[in-house]
């Protein structure tokens, strides 16, 4: 009984249902997940986590409702099933450098990714194909706008049609995200107007994602990127904001855009402030012991075109218009070049190849 007044959560129901039908606790069972996957509470919060997962693996979608008209018997017979496929399911994620739910582009990924564990196969060259696909299936659902709209409805026939691929050998064309008719890639035009990825905008920390699975080193100290040292990472303009907006006379939203975001320990970040390109690139040229070529191979590894981010020398133009125009003409340069640079590498993830 409530007494308290406080609406009940779906979770709080299943947690009666379970202790009525079966005489345990899901808080324990939670508590055994936590356990077992110590990074689980990295990317979801456990309980929702589990609620969404059986209710895949009972062919429901993972919505409130749902949670409420699960077989909570099946729920508490297949545990051990739920909690490998959840643990399966998060180390998958971090074999594609997805470390954190701060920077995942979409939780829906993960519920399907567990509820998909008992069709994969244990070994060789089945076990390397099914992660193919699901490669494949992860980086679509990062860099598409699939899951943008009706996210529990489409991971629920994601799901079915993974699972026909996997446990029927069925085509893969029945799984709805890989009609790119539906669901498209990104043209060059959409990676250049997404936003801050700080923001939860799919596309935008999709394309942070890609950069973080090619290493993204840090420009000062070399160090790429991890879950510990992504704690230490800041959200970095690369054209700075005031450059943009007060010299520029760009928008805010013109300069909190993905291709001008970059990782950098806060200590770079604060170094480089507000600094045009050209001379915080300098300063780390002259002040690494490898040289240009090694901060040109650290750009790189952000998917960040060198050369057309090493501009400045805008404090020269005295007419204020001129100076204005010219830092827009580079910034748009500079968004063009990312842009492209970013195409093979996207393409290349989903078609669930590694880079």
């Amino acid at each position: 009984m409530n007494t308290s007044s406080v609406a009940l959560s779906a979770f709080d129901i299943v947690v009666a249902q379970v202790e009525e039908a079966t005489g345990q606790s899901l808080h324990d069972l939670v508590s055994e997940l936590k356990a077992y996957a110590p990074t689980v509470s990295e990317y979801a919060d456990p309980a929702d986590l589990i609620m969404s997962v059986a209710a895949l693996r009972q062919d429901h979608t993972p919505t409130q409702a749902s949670y409420q008209r699960l077989e909570v018997k099946d729920l508490v017979s297949e545990w051990d099933r739920v909690v490998e496929g959840i643990r399966w399911a998060i180390e998958f994620l971090e074999t594609e450098a997805v470390f954190d739910g701060q920077r995942l582009p979409t939780g829906a990924v993960i519920p399907v990714l567990a509820a998909l564990y008992d069709v994969v196969p244990e070994s060789l060259d089945a076990l390397g194909n099914a992660r193919t696909l699901l490669r494949k299936y992860l980086w679509r659902a990062f860099l598409t706008r699939r899951y943008e709209n009706s996210a529990a409805t489409r991971s629920l026939q994601d799901l079915r049609g993974l699972r026909a691929v996997l446990r029927d050998g069925q085509s893969e064309n029945n799984v709805p995200i890989f009609d790119e008719s539906e669901s498209p890639l990104p043209s060059p035009e959409e990676l250049k107007r997404a936003g801050w990825p700080k923001a939860k905008d799919i596309l935008a920390r999709g394309i942070l994602a890609v950069a973080i699975r090619m290493g993204a080193p840090d420009l000062a100290d070399g160090a790429p990127a991890s879950r510990q040292h992504l704690a230490k990472r800041e959200y970095h303009h690369l054209f700075p904001h005031a450059l943009l907006t007060e010299e520029g006379g760009l928008s805010s939203q013109e300069s909190y855009r993905a291709l001008n975001c970059a990782l950098f320990t806060w200590n770079t970040n604060r170094n480089i402030s507000a600094k045009e390109p050209l001379q915080y690139l300098r300063e780390r040229t002259e002040r690494s012991a490898l040289g240009e070529a090694e901060v040109r191979l650290r750009l790189s590894k952000h998917l960040i075109p060198f050369d057309a981010l090493a501009v400045g020398g805008y404090e020269q133009l005295t007419d204020k218009a001129q100076r204005a125009r010219r830092i827009r003409e580079d910034y748009e340069h500079f968004l063009d070049e990312r842009a492209q640079m970013l195409i093979t590498p996207i393409r290349t993830l989903c078609d669930g190849q590694t880079l």
